[in-house]
């Protein structure tokens, strides 16, 4: 997932348009191309500020992406944006005027011919043409967004550019058996049903072909990117359920048997006798299924003492403890 534009342009979410104006003018100097040709990510960088700005520098997308984040502006495909100079560019009126003095009937400020008396022309064509210049120097173009694809017979979007990330929060239960989720998205009027399949995971990405935006004749997908809630008492290991069970010290030691719950309801657990705690006492075919694997319920044996006993308890355990032959501590690795 894209950063968060605000960490981006290193902003608070309170900040004004000329704070973002301001902020994007000076990350577009440090990080263009053509200042760090030595520096491999400086494209990928300077294009991340690009994104950032095309969204918060424009009131109605900064409105949505701060009510529904990256899923509410079509995260990764900003539209024209470029602007890092004072507002001067293609959709000035008249073209260049009085160049380099100004451009589309606006005037350039003193430090923009500063740079371009020291060479830089790069970030001043980026401002000026939406790219790097009529001389094919390098920089990195703005991406049309989808509704701009109509007009632009050029270029067709990639399908990824036209994806959605929705997250989804589901039950442990949901994640192990599937689900149907209720989503909203961007452009939809209504909630559209998207379904989860068993056997997801905490942070897995679940992706829905051809359900996200249409633009020129090109499909994106929907991604869900699912959260797992905590279960109040079964754990995950792989495709297998784990739950702790309780023991008595005498079923741990003469054997008996319990009722635990499954995924698929209750079952009758078999405690052998000598029981430790700590041993794991399978259930097969009750753990989680993933398409053809099928996990089983391990169950935790969890030995629990009682906290006190009367008189006549305490002779019976010395009775046991002086009749026995069993000092567990002799078989140490430190004896």
């Amino acid at each position: 997932m894209p950063r968060d534009y605000y960490e981006v342009l290193e902003l608070p979410r309170t900040a004004d348009a000329a704070a973002i104006k301001k902020a994007h003018r000076k990350l577009a100097r440090k990080l263009h191309p053509d200042v760090n040709k030595d520096d491999p990510s400086a494209a990928t960088k300077f294009q991340e500020v690009q994104e950032a700005y095309d969204v918060l520098g424009d009131p109605e997308k900064r409105k949505m992406y701060d009510q529904f984040g990256h899923a509410g502006v079509g995260a990764g495909a900003p539209g024209g944006g470029g602007d890092p100079f004072g507002g001067y560019g293609p959709t000035g009126s008249g073209g260049p005027s009085g160049f380099p003095g100004g451009f589309g009937g606006r005037q350039m400020n003193p430090e923009d011919l500063e740079e371009l008396r020291n060479g830089q022309f790069g970030d001043i064509f980026e401002g000026l043409f939406g790219s790097a210049g009529p001389f094919g120097r390098r920089g990195v173009r703005q991406r049309p967004g989808p509704g701009d694809y109509a007009t632009d017979s050029r270029s067709r979007p990639r399908a990824n550019e036209l994806n959605i990330e929705v997250p989804v929060t589901i039950d442990f239960r949901d994640a192990a058996n599937g689900t149907t989720v209720r989503i909203s998205t961007p452009g939809e009027a209504e909630k559209i049903e998207a379904k989860v399949p068993p056997g997801v995971k905490d942070g897995q990405r679940v992706r829905l072909r051809g359900r996200g935006q249409r633009a020129a004749g090109v499909v994106g997908d929907l991604i869900l990117v699912v959260s797992v809630r905590d279960h109040a008492y079964f754990r995950r290991d792989g495709l297998n359920v784990l739950l702790d069970v309780p023991v008595t010290v005498w079923d741990a030691l003469l054997g008996g048997k319990v009722e635990v719950p499954t995924l698929d309801g209750k079952v009758t657990l078999t405690i052998p006798p000598g029981s430790s705690s700590g041993q794991k006492l399978r259930i097969k075919g009750q753990g989680i299924t993933k398409g053809p694997e099928s996990g089983d319920q391990l169950c935790v044996v969890k030995v629990i003492v009682p906290k006190s006993l009367t008189d006549e308890q305490k002779q019976l355990v010395e009775q046991l403890k002086d009749s026995a032959d069993f000092d567990p501590a002799r078989d140490a690795p430190w004896r």
